[in-house]
């Protein structure tokens, strides 16, 4: 397995494990639970940081644009809508509802286009 599709597999890993935080952390309600609210975070950032060092890997592998490039594109800026958008909601003040919607619905859309670049990559049977 090459270090890319690798650093794919981690990186859905990550987004399930912060997926489930988020939602303890969620049903906890305020105050925050500092130890599961600190995992959570930690686990986004480690998939946006594997996201944004797939994406410098894959421009220096590939010479032209292909698909990979576009699922890391959008897996990448999903990560930072997600990271912005709880970082918003972590402060203990009243953000509008779409706010939280956008959080709620985005760590599913990331995980579908990872998890489709994972199966197109596999299906495609391309060395990365």
């Amino acid at each position: 397995m090459s270090s890319i599709m690798l650093s794919m597999v981690i990186t859905v890993v990550l987004l399930i494990m912060s997926i489930g935080t988020g939602y303890f952390v969620s049903s906890l309600g305020r105050p925050l639970n500092t130890p599961v609210f600190t995992f959570h975070k930690l686990t986004a950032l480690g998939a946006i940081v594997l996201s944004i060092w797939m994406m410098i890997s894959q421009r220096m592998i590939l010479f032209q644009s292909s698909p990979v490039d576009l699922i890391l594109i959008v897996s990448g800026a999903c990560l930072f809508i997600l990271f912005f958008t709880g970082s918003l909601l972590s402060f203990e003040r009243s953000w509008p509802a779409v706010i939280r919607i956008i959080h709620r619905i985005f760590p599913w859309i990331t995980l579908s286009v990872v998890t489709a670049g994972i199966f197109w990559v596999l299906k495609n049977k391309t060395s990365l």
